[in-house]
């Protein structure tokens, strides 16, 4: 012991220990795969609460017998990164919910053209979109949330096991049943084989939730998080990281209604400029839990 902590030590002035240590980088040799369960405390209404610990995170061919061949340079390296405890919305956020905003003063009115859910009166139950990064931000915030961090979205949308997608390894189609709301191919009839031509009504999917129960994790609206893009995950920290310090782009999960299957994989990874809105891109919230 120092000189300096035993006359702390001896005078009663030893600081108290962090009630909750900082997580340590997990190994994958050292990773044992237990099964995702969601935090049994109360949280904001809406919110499912995500423990704190270690997942897989990026493209996890060869990880845990999964074999993955739509594997992208930005999806790499995979590996094991840890996030503290956090809070998620089960859902996508939805015009009722965000209109709420605008009538407050404090959100902007979305745009209400083409493919723009804003405006519509059937449409409350769908999600928001044509909203920019700064809209979505600033939404969460006057929620007394926030937007998720690109690896706290990547958790809640595949626990811990590495899987392909919220439900699992199998297809988005396998067996004639659609588990998520995605586009293959131009052709109308080819974007309503799941019911949608386009988004859809938030929740459509609950027999296909992520394993902590969070639903339209892949398709429907991609998805705003708080991260700057970077290219790859290669020199980032491995404990609750946060991507780069600044940019001009930012990180949008889950894939839309759009796209292929690929590219609603949980690790597939896209990006918009900050300013950029469209009708296949929304958001969801997080939250901090609380430290005892």
């Amino acid at each position: 012991m120092s000189a300096l902590l035993v006359a702390l030590a001896c005078a009663g002035g030893v600081p108290d220990r962090p009630a909750t240590p900082r997580p340590r980088p997990v190994k994958v040799s050292d990773y044992v795969v237990e099964p995702a369960r969601a935090l049994d405390i109360s949280g904001p209404a809406g919110m499912i609460g995500i423990p704190a610990g270690p997942f897989f995170r990026g493209c996890s061919n060869g990880f845990n017998g999964i074999v993955d061949d739509k594997c992208a340079p930005s999806e790499m390296p995979a590996g094991i990164v840890t996030t503290g405890a956090f809070f998620i919305d089960r859902n996508e956020v939805t015009v009722a919910r965000y209109r709420k905003c605008v009538e407050a003063g404090a959100c902007p009115e979305p745009l209400a053209v083409g493919e723009c859910n804003w405006g519509v009166p059937d449409l409350l139950d769908y999600g928001i979109n044509c909203v920019t990064w700064a809209d979505a931000d600033r939404f969460c915030r006057w929620e007394g949330k926030r937007l998720p961090t690109e690896a706290e979205w990547e958790k809640a949308a595949r626990g811990t096991d590495g899987r392909r997608y919220p439900w699992g390894d199998d297809e988005p189609d396998a067996g004639g049943v659609y588990r998520a709301n995605y586009g293959e191919g131009l052709a109308r009839i080819l974007w309503m084989r799941d019911s949608w031509e386009y988004d859809g009504v938030v929740g459509s999917f609950p027999g296909w939730s992520s394993p902590y129960g969070c639903n339209d994790m892949a398709g429907n609206l991609a998805e705003w998080v708080s991260d700057w893009w970077a290219d790859s995950y290669d020199g980032g920290v491995a404990v609750d990281p946060k991507g780069p310090g600044a940019g001009d782009q930012h990180v949008v999960r889950g894939g839309s209604f759009r796209e292929y299957r690929q590219r609603i994989r949980t690790a597939a990874r896209g990006y918009h400029y900050a300013d950029f809105l469209d009708g296949n891109v929304g958001f969801r919230c997080a939250a901090d839990v609380e430290q005892p």
